[in-house]
């Protein structure tokens, strides 16, 4: 850090509170799991074994109205930068200081094990020490090529691995040799469980084998139960019903029951196994004599999840999951059931998508141990009740460069019992998902259909809207969105003007730049990504007779008849052309992961590739993203993105499972288009 940095950041802790600034500043534990649904632990009404974490809620607190982001990489840079996710770039994390640099500047020691999934490493965002994937899901016991042991390389042994109990390997380690008596320290887990693919070890599977055969509308009906009983909810509050794209159990054949059995249990034991694992991370700290002065914060980045991306292999050869080649997913059965009594899941704004279970244990500090709150809270308030505790506050600049405000505030009032101040809590999945929370009302829409009105107060599982009985109340909230969109967009919007590719021409050396069109002028003009792709071939004309645009130009522009979709042909027929000895093809895929690894193959040739994914959703097209190629060292691709709002074609980096991600969340855009030798 320089010198300027550094002196800031010391003038704030000499405003903090004496007491906050001696050896008792707290070490913080952060624990934050994966695609965990609101009702998946035992203290939130699981059937789940959660002995752990159950302890933890019986002498700390609980929230029933805490959020998340709703998907992986949005809760992620939000939590560690304190900015909600458009502020900052999303995983670039740009304008912000992430929660490690902010509490290293404040004397912690900081650690990380788990998954990352931003940019850049986590070592030269703050962190003194890092294990674990930089990937957004990995196999669980043969892991990926993106494991680190700080910046270098990890070699996943080929037996006798599993990537939970990895994670609190290298976190009791870290605890034992990387930390002092004198200096508080931060450790931040993430688990990649219970994300997909659904992989446990055998013992823990066979525990639950025979917990599901009544099926996910006996289990949502148990466990709704279960949290009357615990005074999650009262009576006045009614589940959502099961959707109607979701089976009835009774209606599946005995084969499908069996299979659906199976990856329950199967989700059921990765809980479990996370649970054990956090019961030696507590363990670890009690024998080390720092639990006393510990807080442990618990949490899961976005609800249940309901994607269904099981391998096609894996059903026809019937894999067990505790088989490392064996690739299963849930899907929305499950996930409703999950997500106990909410409506919707991950990526959706709804309660079942954003609504984490939160637990909070810190000895001698809880108000009333075993309390449960439904204050709300929101992830974006972490970063801020980290620094009060540390006894810092969020920075104006870092690294001699300005930083956006913090958005969050502490939760420590609600730790202490006490009232805390609300303000308007902003959520958005790109655009698509959007709501706001303000007081007791919720604004809410799914898939950029129309918004969405509900009273939590009396309706906390959103079941009537009051979109057209209440049109004031309506009108206000859709003003205070508008205006918080605007302010929390207006920093990507303004970074993505200025923004400058040269280093993705690195990709590529005989690039000298990458063209950004802003509603490319007449119908011929070249999009960028095939622009990029003939560049890479060093095609220098193409004839566009036949060249359309995804988009209809024509129409758009008022300038008469589109001319025919052909794009894929009229770039093939340019490098064709230019190289009569090569093919041109194109493949269609299923899955993401399948894409993946068709890539990944392909990459080792070097030779040009476009990628596309459309954006289709209810039939219609609303935009696309295309990807020529990419670093093969950094495990990144170039993504170009139109956006269909502003006409504006925008590049920057993606991770390979981000690319599987877009693959499988549309309908369209299956296909990659490559060059091959004759």
């Amino acid at each position: 850090m320089n010198f300027t940095a550094r002196v800031l950041l010391l003038l704030i802790l000499a405003t903090a509170p004496l007491n906050l600034l001696a050896d008792e500043r707290p070490n913080i534990v952060l624990l934050m799991v994966d695609d965990l649904g609101f009702s998946d632990l035992g203290c939130y009404g699981s059937e789940i074994k959660t002995p752990q974490l159950d302890r933890l809620a019986r002498n700390g607190l609980r929230f029933t109205q805490f959020y998340n982001c709703a998907k992986c990489e949005t809760t992620r840079s939000t939590l560690l930068s304190g900015r909600y996710y458009p502020e900052v770039n999303n995983q670039k994390l740009e304008n912000c200081v992430t929660i490690a640099e902010a509490l290293s500047a404040a004397g912690y020691t900081t650690l990380m094990t788990g998954k990352w999934h931003l940019d850049s490493l986590p070592n030269d965002r703050g962190f003194d020490r890092y294990f674990g994937h930089l990937s957004g899901a990995t196999n669980f016991f043969r892991g990926d090529d993106t494991f680190r042991l700080d910046r270098e390389p990890w070699q996943v042994p080929d037996n006798g691995f599993y990537t939970t109990d990895a994670n609190i390997d290298f976190a009791i380690d870290f605890l034992e040799n990387s930390t002092s008596p004198d200096k508080p320290f931060f450790l931040y887990v993430a688990f990649n469980a219970p994300h997909y693919p659904l992989q446990a070890p055998e013992t823990d599977v066979k525990k639950y084998l025979n917990q599901y055969s009544t099926g996910w509308d006996q289990l949502r009906q148990e466990r709704f139960k279960r949290q009357q009983e615990l005074g999650l909810f009262d009576k006045s509050v009614r589940p959502a019903p099961r959707p109607e794209n979701v089976a009835d159990w009774d209606s599946l054949q005995e084969t499908e029951q069996k299979t659906e059995q199976l990856l329950m249990a199967t989700y059921a034991a990765m809980i479990d196994r996370v649970d054990q694992n956090i019961g030696r991370l507590l363990a670890a700290l009690e024998q080390q004599g720092k639990d006393e002065n510990t807080i442990v914060m618990f949490l899961s980045d976005n609800g249940a999840c309901p994607f269904q991306r099981t391998h096609e292999q894996t059903r026809k050869k019937n894999l067990m999951p505790w088989n490392p080649d064996s690739y299963w997913t849930y899907d929305q059965g499950w996930a409703h059931a999950c997500n106990t009594p909410f409506r919707e899941y991950k990526q959706n704004q709804h309660e079942g998508g954003i609504t984490t279970p939160m637990i909070v244990h810190w000895p001698n500090r809880i108000d009333q141990p075993g309390r449960i709150t439904q204050q709300p809270g929101h992830i974006v308030d972490i970063m801020a009740t980290c620094l009060d505790l540390a006894g810092s506050s969020y920075p104006t600049q870092y690294n001699e460069k300005p930083v956006g405000p913090g958005r969050g505030t502490s939760l420590r009032p609600v730790f202490e019992g006490k009232k805390r101040d609300l303000q308007d809590i902003y959520f958005s999945f790109y655009g698509k998902n959007n709501a706001l929370r303000s007081g007791n009302w919720k604004l809410v829409n799914k898939n950029t259909q129309p918004f969405e009105l509900y009273n939590l107060k009396n309706d906390r599982t959103e079941l009537t809207n009051l979109a057209k009985t209440n049109p004031a109340q309506f009108q206000k909230m859709k003003t205070r969105w508008d205006r918080l969109a605007q302010e929390v967009g207006q920093a990507e919007k303004k970074k993505n003007g200025k923004k400058k590719n040269n280093k993705n021409a690195s990709v590529f050396p005989n690039w000298k730049k990458f063209a950004v069109h802003q509603r490319r002028p007449q119908t011929g003009c070249i999009p960028t990504g095939y622009e990029m792709i003939l560049r890479a071939a060093k095609v220098k004309q193409v004839d566009f007779t036949t060249f359309q645009d995804d988009f209809d130009l024509d129409k758009q522009l008022g300038k008469g008849q589109a001319v025919p979709r052909n794009n894929f042909v009229s770039v093939a027929e340019a490098i064709r052309k230019k190289h009569p000895n090569i093919v041109f093809e194109q493949q269609v895929f299923e899955t993401g992961a399948e894409k993946i690894a068709f890539i990944d193959k392909q990459l080792k040739t070097r030779k040009p590739m476009l990628v596309s994914v459309a954006m289709v959703q209810d039939g219609q097209l609303r935009g696309w993203h295309i990807m020529p190629i990419v670093d093969a060292k950094s495990s990144r691709y170039c993504l170009l993105e139109f956006v269909e709002a502003n006409g504006e074609t925008r590049i920057q980096w993606i991770s390979k499972q981000q690319l599987a991600d877009l693959h499988d969340q549309y309908e369209g855009g299956k296909d990659v288009a490559y060059l091959k030798n004759n």
